[in-house]
């Protein structure tokens, strides 16, 4: 998991790889290094001084479109032999960086969160409301999904890919309401 502060903007963000996190806080101008953590424990030690002054802002995608994207960012990225969603599922290496981004979705109670699928509505409501300077939004980094792929993520899925995405993503899918 990651995390930038922009103390001056009294805001800590929080998110993962492929949820537009690297988009998203360069978005948002200039902030205090970015931090690596696997705990709310050692969050709440990098930004100690900032805790308790700045809000949270999480950052939220739906895990079935998560982790298609992350299938193709894994398999151009790490493994090429990842030949198919099915296969990149039962990788190990794919699973902790799944797991990772699913954490950081369901770290704290936010005090605001950014969805992927809204993601230009809400940044433009975090710059607004937070006092950033109004920078229209970055580009998503990355963009390794095939363009046949973009519209429904759906079709890359088999009955074991959409089953093993499912039993990972149990708990964001019950809290958030999101559907296959």
């Amino acid at each position: 998991m990651k995390v930038k502060i922009f103390p001056q903007n009294h805001v800590i963000v929080v998110g993962a790889s492929r949820v537009a996190f690297q988009s998203i806080i360069n978005s948002l101008g200039p902030a205090a290094s970015l931090h690596e953590f696997n705990t709310l424990e050692e969050l709440k030690k990098i930004a100690s001084d900032e805790w308790y002054r700045c809000l949270k802002v999480g950052i939220r995608r739906n895990p079935y479109d998560l982790a298609v994207s992350l299938h193709f960012w894994y398999q151009q990225s790490i493994n090429p032999k990842s030949m198919t969603l099915s296969t990149s599922v039962q990788d190990p290496r794919w699973k902790e960086i799944f797991n990772d981004a699913l954490r950081s979705m369901i770290l704290l109670d936010y005090d605001d969160v950014i969805c992927f699928e809204n993601l230009r509505n809400d940044l433009q409501r975090i710059q607004s409301v937070f006092g950033f300077p109004l920078i229209k939004a970055v580009q998503t980094q990355n963009m390794t999904r095939p363009e046949d792929t973009r519209e429904d993520y759906r079709s890359l899925y088999d009955r074991r890919s959409r089953t093993a995405v499912t039993r990972m993503s149990r708990k964001i899918l019950d809290e958030y309401g999101y559907s296959f």
